[in-house]
């Protein structure tokens, strides 16, 4: 049975050696036909292949035929590889195979791969190269397929090297050489060979061929980092090979920039966005910066800017330059059209125009030509008025209205203002004046009629003369005389032209004459007056006669008879004088009536208390003036010459008898006499005055009565009575402090008593101080001047002191500089003293601020301004006076062209008296508006634009290590804090510290400025809740803290947004803006106390305006 199934093994080998020989001899077949290979080499590859079988790759093949006889699948999952392929060496031109032999039960296909990837064609047993190059070296291996999965060979090398001849001829007669050249420049490799015929070449870089690179030169345009390395170059002859020197390729990365793509021109339309980009290659870090026609554009600093909303001026040519290090280089220039539709620059203007004149209207407009015009009128076009002026000839009314013309191109049209034409009308004569012949003292009236254009002014002429006040169309001659006639014109004018009337006679003829005037007359009360008036002319002649222009019913005579005159009768009488043909009035005669002095009431007996006043009184009439005269018990009172006869303060002796003697120039009346009665009873006419005297001098304190005697006087001093003190006068000897008080009288007889008014008796030290000099805070350059106020026994010297060093000559109460210095700060004290005693005054701290360095200080009048940011960015300053607005300017420029840069404070970063502005950018840069008052010098970066970091954010500004410079603070969500210690722009150290850690849940710095007086900023903090409180800070260190008092604004939307001294007195105040209204509020503090809070005036910033500095 065994030997039966061995024999049947030996035979089905037999049959499969033969189907492997059949197998590979149809490979081979195949292998001649594409790869020519000759009859020999055929025969033997085949026995190669029988015998690379093997004894047990033929087992195997045994094994694998009885599975199949047993009908057994040995392989069923994958298939089998029965002869791996193997590595081989070749020289570049020699032919490579790699074959692979692998069983299965099954159809199998193949993938033949180099350094893992897939050759494509390569889908057989066999892979065969006939022609080795240097690229072909490498691993290869083979995936064999089929329909239960598949294999993977070995991995085999293939190694390619270079045939080089035993000897080695002369060969090159030029070798490469070593070059070192900029990144981006050509590099070119070249040799000349001394053989002749048929050279091939091939270039290698670090022994690996470069593909393509065949030639006796090899350039590289635009070299790159990745180029560096050594090179040589295998030259193939048909005497055989040979491979140069090597030559090292170093890529120097310093270069200069170069610009790879320039922006390109484009052209868009108002309103849109445009982006110019520029490319460049060069050592970095590379730097960009946009130019218009040939000037920066501030903030464009980017590879790519954007241009728009466009507007007429963005026109122009752009250009960006870049540079490094190592050199600069401008981009080619890209022009930006902007297509403009018409924008009316002179709109058509108003005109006034004569009636049966012209008007012209014109418009000028800019942007892109060809326009047109079309002209309208009260809104309807104007038929064939398209040009760009249009005029209107012989105007009448019916032009009257409003013009505009509408101007077009082709992207848009616009309709320019209305202009309002106006056609005047001079005047004409539509009525021409009369002549008239009239008698003497009649009324006259000539009138003129005119139309024309309001206003209308008439001007009447006699005789060629203008006659004054003769304005109207109607010309009104009063009582004509002989003088009034003569020939009247009428011009009238107006502001478009004048026409004068026909010329016409006026003739006067005489009815009536007045021979003579009535006269005045002066007389006494009582007396008869006699008026008259002569008259000749037609009779009968009529009188009537007046009284202040009213007709008296009984004068109708030549004569008026006034009798008993009384000063009611006094007035201007005049007469009227008429007949048939005309009528004369004739002038005023004044009739006086004068009237004697005489009394109506006389005075009347008086009763009143000693010490008060006493009042007579007269009534009398007659023409003034009157006179008075007061009499006491027959004898004249010198002054007493009104009608009112006061007596001040009377006394008891005062009391007597009175009389008036009243008077004018026509007559003297004494009055009957009046008693003057004095009360008896006892009281003060003058009480003791208040006193101030030196400890150890007398006082006298006296008083004045009056009354019947015997008067009794009783002093108390704080409302108790002093034993002994019973004189009119009370004396204080050496008085002491002690002393002081108030002090009064107590006077009495047997009719009664009076107490005087208190005096205050104050009793002073013998020396002492008043007013003490006071704290002060002054510009450099501005006067300096400290006051103190004091006193004593005896006169009194002062001796000034700074720091507690007497300042030489200065022995005055006031202490001056014309011009303070830095050295004038300090601390001032003042030695008073004079014989008696000395004493030390208070400290009195002067603070020495610098113009334009005071905190937030744009003018350098020492007062700090607000800086406000718009929700667009837009920057403008409140100047203020303490709390008062002044006036408001915007910054120039008024924003920033970058909206990631927002303001976060101010200083003086350059040193230069100039309050600078300090911006930070989204990603944490800073940058500094270098400013002069509210004008751009330049910006600048800071610390050569390092960022801190997006997550920390500015939160304060000042100087917080005492050096005089500015530094910066940010602060991080978290509570932790880092302080910029600045020389001007560039960053000296950084210092974290974080003294919050675990407790900082809702504090935030809200700014820096000397509280302590120490030199160094101290940070106000507040919480959410609104609450405030005050660090003192040493540079970057805590010393203590504690809560502002009060430590709550009321309100949490109340958020401190500045420190700065608002009031003058040397310390920092805190400015609120409320979060909801925008309203600001001012803490006037005294380091952590609050002294005094006001709102702003006004307190109204408007919508969308914040505080940003200082």
């Amino acid at each position: 049975m065994i030997r039966g199934g061995f024999f049947f093994v030996l035979k089905r080998y037999k049959q499969t050696a033969k189907v492997l020989f059949n197998s590979a001899n149809r490979i081979v077949r195949q292998n001649m036909e594409t790869q020519q290979i000759g009859k020999m080499k055929v025969v033997r590859y085949a026995l190669g292949l029988l015998r690379s079988i093997g004894l047990s790759n033929l087992l195997r093949l045994i094994l694998f035929s009885f599975a199949a006889w047993n009908g057994q699948n040995l392989f069923a999952q994958t298939p089998t590889i029965v002869q791996q392929p193997a590595g081989s060496v070749r020289t570049v031109g020699e032919s490579a195979q790699f074959f692979v032999l692998a069983g299965a039960n099954s159809g199998l296909t193949y993938q033949w791969y180099k350094e893992g990837v897939a050759i494509p064609g390569q889908v057989s047993s066999i892979f065969n190269i006939p022609s080795v190059q240097i690229s072909d070296g490498g691993s290869y291996y083979v995936v064999v397929s089929g329909t239960n999965g598949s294999v993977k060979s070995n991995t085999v090398n293939l190694t390619v090297s270079f045939k080089v001849p035993d000897t080695k001829p002369p060969f090159f007669s030029t070798q490469p050489q070593n070059q070192t050249v900029k990144r981006g420049s050509s590099v070119r490799f070249e040799v000349a060979v001394t053989i002749s015929g048929a050279v091939s070449y091939q270039w290698l870089k670090n022994n690996e061929a470069l593909p393509g690179a065949t030639q006796s030169a090899f350039l590289i345009e635009s070299v790159s980092v990745a180029d560096a390395g050594f090179y040589k170059v295998a030259v193939f002859g048909s005497s055989g090979g040979q491979v140069s020197q090597t030559a090292e390729l170093i890529v120097d990365e310093r270069i200069a920039p170069q610009i790879t793509v320039s922006p390109q021109a484009q052209t868009n339309t108002l309103g849109s966005i445009v982006q110019f980009s520029v490319e460049a290659i060069g050592f970095e870090p590379m730097r960009y910066q946009w130019l218009k026609d040939g000037f920066q554009l501030g903030g464009k600093t980017n590879r790519t800017i954007e241009v728009g909303p466009l507007i007429a001026p963005d026109r122009g040519v752009y250009t960006a330059t870049v540079k490094n290090d190592f050199g600069q280089v401008t981009s080619n220039p890209a022009t930006l059209t902007v297509r403009l539709p018409p924008t009316i620059t002179s709109h058509p203007a108003n005109v006034s125009a004569l009636e049966g004149g012209a008007a012209n209207f014109a418009a000028s407009a800019t942007g892109d030509t060809p326009f047109s015009y079309q002209w309208f009128k009260g809104g309807l076009p104007v038929f064939s008025a398209t040009n760009q002026s249009f005029t209107l000839a012989a105007l009448s009314q019916k032009d009257v209205g409003t013009y505009q013309v509408q101007v077009a191109n082709t992207y848009g049209s616009v309709l320019s203002s209305n202009a309002v034409l106006t056609v005047h009308v001079p005047p004409r004569i539509t009525l021409q004046p009369l002549g008239h012949t009239v008698y003497i003292g009649t009324n006259v009236v000539v009138e003129v009629k005119a139309s024309g254009e309001d206003p209308l002014g008439y001007q009447w002429f006699k005789s060629g003369v203008i006659l004054n006040n003769a304005t109207n169309e109607i010309l009104k001659l009063q009582n004509v005389g002989l003088s009034d006639a003569g020939s009247y014109r009428a011009k009238v004018t107006n502001p478009f032209g004048s026409a004068e009337s026909l010329s016409v006679d006026l003739r006067v003829n005489i009815p009536l004459l007045l021979l003579r005037q009535p006269s005045p007359a002066t007389v006494y009360k009582g007396a008869d007056v006699l008026l008259l008036v002569g008259a000749s002319g037609i009779q009968p002649i009529h009188y009537q006669w007046f009284k202040e222009e009213n007709p008296l019913p009984w004068g109708t005579n030549a004569t008026l008879q006034l009798k008993e005159l009384s000063p009611a009768d006094a007035g201007r009488y005049s007469v009227s004088v008429s007949n048939s043909l005309a009528s004369a009035h004739s002038s005023e005669a004044v009739v006086v009536v004068q009237t004697k002095a005489a009394i109506i009431e006389p005075p009347k007996n008086q009763t009143v208390l000693a010490g008060s006043d006493a009042t007579f009184e007269v009534l009398a009439e007659g023409d003034e003036p009157l006179s008075f005269q007061w009499r006491r018990m027959g004898t004249n009172l010198p002054s007493a010459t009104n009608r009112l006869l006061t007596l001040k303060n009377v006394r008891f002796t005062d009391s007597a008898l009175f009389r008036v003697v009243v008077s004018n120039a026509f007559e003297v009346v004494v009055s009957e006499q009046a008693w003057l009665d004095v009360d008896p009873r006892a009281v003060v006419l003058r009480s003791p005055v208040d006193q101030t005297a030196y400890a150890g001098t007398n006082i006298v304190l006296e008083t004045v009565a009056d009354g019947e005697l015997p008067i009794f006087y009783e002093w108390q001093v704080n409302g108790t009575p002093i034993p002994g003190a019973t004189n009119f006068t009370l004396v204080l000897s050496d008085v002491q402090v002690s002393d002081s008080g108030s002090y009064r009288v107590r006077v009495s007889n047997r009719r009664g008593n009076s107490t005087s008014s208190e005096a205050v008796v104050k009793v002073r030290p013998t020396i002492y101080v008043n007013r003490q000099p006071e704290n002060q805070t002054v510009l450099e350059g501005k006067p300096l001047h400290l006051q103190i106020e004091a006193g004593g026994l005896s006169l009194v010297r002062y001796q000034w002191f700074l720091n507690g060093v007497p300042i030489i000559s200065e022995t005055n109460s006031a202490y001056r500089v014309d011009a303070a210095a830095e050295s004038d700060a300090g601390f001032y004290t003042v030695l008073v003293e004079n014989e008696h005693a000395s004493m030390l005054s208070l400290p009195a701290e002067v603070r020495v601020a610098f113009p334009g360095i005071a905190r937030g200080d744009f003018d350098g009048d020492g007062a700090p301004e607000i800086v406000f940011e718009s929700e667009l960015g837009q920057l403008a300053a409140w100047f203020m006076g303490g709390t008062n607005f002044r006036f408001a300017r915007f910054f120039s420029p008024d924003f920033s062209s970058d909206p990631a840069w927002k303001v976060v404070g101010s200083g003086d970063f350059d040193l230069d008296g100039n309050v600078d502005l300090l911006f930070e950018h989204r990603n944490g840069s800073l940058a500094v508006w270098l400013l002069e008052g509210t004008t751009l010098k330049r910006s600048a970066l800071v610390a050569k634009g390092r960022a801190q970091g997006e997550a920390w954010k500015v939160v304060a500004v000042a100087d917080f290590n005492a050096d005089g410079k500015t530094d910066v603070l940010f602060q991080l969500d978290t509570g932790g804090l880092v302080v910029w210690f600045l020389d001007r722009l560039d960053l000296i150290t950084a210092t974290f510290f974080d003294p919050l850690r675990s407790k900082t849940s809702g504090w935030r710095v809200m700014g820096g400025a000397d509280f302590d007086r120490d030199g160094g900023a101290d940070l106000i903090l507040q919480h959410t809740d609104g609450s405030l409180a005050l660090w003192y800070l040493k540079g970057a260190s805590l010393v203590s803290g504690e809560l502002l008092s009060p430590s709550d604004p009321g309100d949490p939307d109340w958020r401190v947004v500045s420190l700065a001294d608002r009031n003058n007195d040397g310390r920092p105040d805190l400015l609120f803006q409320h979060a909801t209204t925008g309203q600001l509020a001012v803490w006037f503090m005294e380091r952590n106390v609050l002294r005094n809070a006001s709102l702003l005036n006004p307190s109204d910033t408007g919508t969308g305006w914040r505080v940003v500095a200082p």
